[in-house]
């Protein structure tokens, strides 16, 4: 998992500094006493981050993945990478890979790269900034609207972020989307046309068009890349589309009880009780 902090209505808590932490855990990150309680080491996590770039970047995985990637987009001298709930990097191993990923990424993409969760705390910002990345200035909710090459990289994010993402780029922006996350044609087979008709409609009709290579998981840690898929739209398929998705234009809304991300509302409430 990216660690993408999921928001249930009914339980909605602030952040506590007494939360308990598996000593376990704490040992494999090596940056925790062993009381438990957190020594925030900003060199050890840049260390650990630009080492865990290294092993991505000499890695089958990424040699695989950056094969599938150049094969249907020839030219990535200029691409853009957005990347949603990546998760607290300095605490979570599997972020941290992600992160790393991303680093090795924009070496080869050579655009801007822009990260934003709602959960990054001041170092891990300054953090990204160090690694000359930028974060995105407040919670868009994934609704982003694009109009050059962008590569989003959504780590096992909830689906409803994809579905914000394919309404704001709907339909002509979507020729620039290249989307590194779980596959949109999954989403569509695991659940029933109703739900999806009435919950995520963009994600449901999106399936009939999209370009999907299924990511080659063979990264040593199986649980980092697990599921994920590179998905893009050809112009020849969008210009294709009937003119009742074409048509389409109403901004998606949910339940708030079904609600599986810190959303902008919830972002500034959270930040004022901080």
């Amino acid at each position: 998992m990216g660690d993408f902090k999921v928001i249930k209505s009914k339980k909605r808590r602030t952040r506590s500094s007494n939360t308990k932490v598996d000593n376990s855990f704490l040992q494999n990150f090596g940056c925790y006493t062993s009381t438990g309680l957190e020594v925030f080491s900003r060199e050890s996590v840049v260390e650990r981050v630009t080492s865990a770039k290294e092993e991505i970047k000499s890695s089958e995985f990424f040699r695989l993945f950056t094969k599938d990637l150049l094969e249907k987009n020839e030219d990535l001298s200029s691409v853009d990478i957005i990347t949603y709930g990546l998760g607290n990097f300095s605490q979570c191993v599997s972020s941290r890979y992600q992160f790393a990923f991303i680093l090795a990424l924009k070496d080869i993409c050579k655009g801007d790269s822009l990260l934003y969760d709602p959960v990054f705390i001041a170092e891990e910002i300054e953090i990204i900034k160090n690694f000359n990345c930028f974060i995105i200035a407040e919670n868009e909710e994934a609704k982003r609207k694009i109009n050059k090459k962008t590569l989003f990289f959504l780590p096992h994010c909830p689906k409803q972020l994809l579905n914000n993402l394919l309404w704001k780029n709907w339909t002509t922006s979507l020729k620039h989307c290249i989307i590194v996350g779980n596959s949109i044609n999954k989403i569509v087979e695991s659940h029933s046309d109703r739900f999806l008709k009435q919950n995520l409609t963009y994600v449901y009709h999106a399936s009939s068009f999209v370009n999907e290579i299924t990511i080659n998981n063979c990264f040593k840690y199986s649980d980092i890349f697990n599921d994920l898929s590179i998905q893009w739209f050809s112009e020849q398929n969008i210009s294709e589309l009937n003119c009742n998705i074409s048509e389409l234009s109403l901004e998606p809304s949910y339940k708030e009880e079904d609600i599986e991300f810190i959303t902008y509302s919830l972002n500034d409430y959270l930040s004022i009780k901080q």
